[in-house]
């Protein structure tokens, strides 16, 4: 663990693992590595997302940004992005970043409509990346294909009423939950982000100094309306 994140200074207990990178990557990319590294490490390594796969991830935030990224890498040929009407800049983001199909679930039927996209075969990798609630879960075991793999990142408070249990055993899924990211994946997010391959600049919307953190956090959890989406 990391003391004094939000001060000037940073206390770094013994064993602390600290990581490399240019002088030439902009400050304001560095904390992306969270984004991305989570989603290398649960698109690919738990997910097993690979080159010509469908990969669903239901939330566009800066989580389901990441796995967008990870996706690409991994060569997955269809990304679709879920979300609500009010997550449209978000959608349109994530269409720059390469998702190649984004939904709105509460005007659209999601299942429906992946599959129309998916030809019937549905997705690979489902990643629910929301904030939390409990029907992306259901929707996730009926988005995920044959053999498909669920992966469960969101925090999810309680239980999932109407759980379908059954779609696990007829579709025979692997439904895995995640938690933080590995070492490795820290390294590849960190050599993404000093490729430049990725306007990261457009996953930057607001800077703060440290004095208005209080005022970060409202932005970030959306109390805040400043005109420009989080």
């Amino acid at each position: 663990y990391l003391w004094g994140g939000y001060a000037d200074y940073m206390y770094l207990a013994h064993n602390s693992v600290v990581f490399k990178v240019s002088k030439d990557i902009p400050a304001e990319w560095l904390p992306l590595f969270t984004p991305i590294a989570n989603g290398i490490s649960w698109t690919q390594r738990t997910g097993g997302a690979i080159v010509g796969s469908t990969t669903v991830i239901q939330g566009p935030g800066q989580m389901g940004q990441g796995c967008i990224i990870a996706a690409k890498e991994a060569g997955a040929r269809q990304i679709i992005v879920t979300g609500l009407t009010n997550d449209a800049k978000r959608l349109e983001l994530a269409m720059e970043m390469g998702a190649t199909h984004t939904i709105m679930v509460d005007e659209e039927d999601a299942v429906a409509k992946v599959k129309d996209i998916t030809e019937g075969k549905m997705a690979d990798v489902v990643l629910d990346v929301t904030a939390g609630g409990t029907e992306p879960v259901n929707m996730a075991m009926d988005l995920a294909g044959f053999n498909g793999t669920v992966v469960l990142a969101a925090s999810h408070n309680g239980p999932v009423p109407n759980f379908n249990a059954r779609a696990i055993n007829h579709k025979m899924l692997t439904v895995k939950g995640v938690s933080g990211r590995d070492r490795n994946s820290i390294l590849v997010a960190l050599r993404l982000i000093e490729s430049g391959k990725y306007d990261l600049d457009k996953l930057c919307t607001h800077t703060y100094p440290v004095e208005q953190t209080d005022q970060a956090l409202a932005t970030a959890a959306r109390e805040i309306d400043t005109g420009v989406e989080p």
